[in-house]
């Protein structure tokens, strides 16, 4: 604590002794703001002393009555300022609240108001010991989804005002909203195979199967390929690059025609089904994208060519028999005219 000798400093303090009326008179001591700053900067407790002597010589007397004062210079901060938020999260934005006296009720969040499945805005409890109240919005995944409608990026503001002067204080958050998707294209295929058992030449034809992850805020290190796995000769995994400027990223899984022949003779008709999946979120929400592939053996191929080449014939030799069946009638009609 500091006791405070006050001059007349126009820039720092004004000083006033009032006017005698009714046997008492009221002096008036008026600090700057910037004083204030000052003073708070060596201490934040301080004692002013106004006093009043009277008498001469030994009989010399004086009165004093003391003010003590406890400045304040409140803060607000959210951290981090700038936060990447999924729509199939809720969000939750705190705003600490420093240097201040009591509890602030009625803490802002523009452009936030508290609304049902929208927003929750909560003022928090004030802490006496650390001076400090946390402020909290949480921000729906409803409403997040309409968010990310309306725009990519939205700024939220903290808000309080102190002071006689209703001196605004505030903090704000920046989110950029993301709705990640996954895709393949096409999502079933035919795939052919010599099938298992059979020679396959190293040289075959693997089968490839890119999907294309969008909307994301940076690289997604683990994209799992069910029910493959890393293994050579097998199945070859790649989680892909990032690209920022289009906020996507592209992984591929490369099956070996081996495993091809091998799968043509383990499931059920041939059909087999792959899916490329990530998990993003606090919820761990999955995001998947599939391709089935129809395999087929090469025999079925050759039957198939078989039969188109068969059905071909059929259909010529019934357009000969046609034209023969035509060209008769034609000659009989014509014969008839001439007799």
């Amino acid at each position: 604590m500091m006791s405070n000798p006050v001059m007349h400093l126009p820039s720092a303090y004004s000083l006033e002794d009032g006017t005698f009326s009714s046997m008492s008179q009221t002096a008036t001591l008026s600090i700057t703001s910037p004083r204030l700053a000052l003073l708070k900067g060596t201490d934040k407790v301080h004692l002013f002393t106004c006093k009043y002597e009277f008498g001469h010589g030994e009989h010399m007397h004086s009165v004093t009555a003391v003010q003590s004062i406890t400045l304040f210079s409140p803060t607000a901060s959210i951290t981090p300022d700038i936060s990447n938020v999924y729509t199939f999260d809720d969000h939750a934005i705190s705003c600490v609240l420093s240097d201040i006296p009591s509890l602030v009720a009625g803490v802002t969040w523009n452009p936030a108001v508290s609304t049902t499945d929208m927003y929750t805005l909560r003022d928090g409890y004030f802490s006496g010991v650390t001076l400090s109240q946390t402020s909290s919005l949480e921000i729906t995944s409803a409403q997040l989804t309409k968010l990310g409608a309306a725009g990519r990026q939205h700024t939220f503001t903290c808000l309080i005002r102190v002071g006689k002067r209703n001196t605004p204080v505030t903090a704000t958050q920046m989110i950029t909203v993301y709705t990640p998707k996954a895709a393949i294209t096409p999502d079933r295929m035919n795939i052919w195979s010599h099938g298992p058992g059979m020679h396959i030449s190293p040289n075959g034809e693997d089968h490839t199967i890119s999907c294309l992850l969008t909307d994301l805020p940076h690289e997604i290190m683990e994209v799992s390929w069910d029910p493959a796995v890393p293994e050579e000769g097998r199945y070859t995994l790649e989680a892909g690059f990032y690209n920022a400027r289009t906020q996507s990223q592209e992984s591929t899984l490369t099956i070996a025609n081996t495993e091809i022949a091998d799968l043509l003779g383990e499931v059920e008709d041939g059909k087999v089904t792959f899916t490329c999946e990530i998990v993003v979120g606090k919820k761990g929400t999955s995001v998947k994208a599939t391709q089935s592939l129809i395999i087929h053996e090469e025999s079925d191929a050759v039957f198939l060519a078989m039969i188109a080449i068969l059905v071909i014939l059929v259909l010529l030799a019934i357009l000969v028999v046609v034209l023969v069946v035509l060209r008769r009638r034609r000659n009989k009609n014509k014969n008839r005219i001439m007799s």
